[in-house]
């Protein structure tokens, strides 16, 4: 009788499914180690390069961008403006005023834009007009361009007939701007409807000499009463119907002034 030996038999080692491994002639088969290193080392050489190629629109984008700025600071190089032109242009957007010389003038002769600015300034002072100095000079073709920043200078120049009309001897002809800015713009609320428009319109006249475009207000609603808004020519004129606060137009059934009150824009 054969003694039983509990020590299994070794046999061929399994597979994942439980059969061995062979190779049909009976003997080992062994997993090819060399082939999988190579295979294992490659896939790590190849993940670099799939990662350059991902970054590369990145980096091409970012050229873009850098070139971008590159020609923004180009343009913005040379396009820079005065201080002056650009507390001028934001300010108020008021328009300038032109100075026309004689067609026969002697080219020569006509002094410089800044020289004939001092001189046109000094007249005008002379003859009353107080103003601050011109805060944009410069030329427009053959005309003289002359501006200011402020709205107070600006109605000052508009309505004054006290412009010189030699410089150097030189005959010129001043061309003001007819731009009226909204802030010399007001508005007669609570007028009757029962009062003609242009009755209301000689009334305004009759208190404030400067006062053109009176418009009767169109609302998309019916109203009791009318508003009216005109311009102001005259910037003391404009002052002084603001601290009053209320013009008369007419009078009413009870042969007493219509009050209406005086709005700023």
């Amino acid at each position: 009788m054969q003694p039983v030996n509990s020590t299994p038999k070794r046999g061929h080692p399994l597979d994942e499914s439980g059969g061995s491994i062979s190779n049909g002639r009976g003997l080992r088969k062994y997993p090819r180690r060399g082939i999988e290193n190579n295979a294992h080392k490659h896939s790590h050489n190849v993940q670099p390069e799939i990662n350059l190629q991902t970054q590369q629109p990145s980096s091409s984008m970012s050229s873009d961008v850098r070139q971008h700025q590159e020609i923004n600071q180009d343009n913005t190089n040379r396009k820079r403006i005065s201080f002056n032109q650009l507390k001028h242009a934001v300010s108020s957007n008021l328009r300038c005023f032109f100075i026309e010389f004689t067609s026969d003038a002697d080219r020569n002769s006509i002094p410089t834009a800044l020289h004939a600015s001092d001189l046109i300034l000094k007249e005008l002072q002379t003859n009353g007009v107080l103003i601050n100095r011109f805060t944009l000079v410069g030329w427009a073709g053959k005309k003289l361009k002359l501006g200011v920043n402020n709205k107070e200078d600006y109605a000052t120049l508009v309505s004054s007939d006290k412009w010189p009309t030699k410089i150097n001897g030189i005959d010129i002809v001043v061309v003001k701007p007819k731009y009226i800015p909204d802030s010399f713009t007001l508005v007669v609320r609570y007028v009757p409807r029962e009062l003609d428009e242009n009755f209301v319109s000689n009334e305004i006249q009759r208190t404030i000499a400067s006062a053109d475009r009176i418009k009767r207000i169109h609302y998309a609603y019916q109203r009791r009463t009318d508003d009216y808004r005109f311009e102001v020519k005259d910037y003391r004129e404009y002052n002084a119907v603001l601290q009053l606060g209320r013009i008369a137009i007419g009078t009413n059934a009870a042969q007493k002034a219509n009050v209406v009150f005086v709005l700023k824009v």
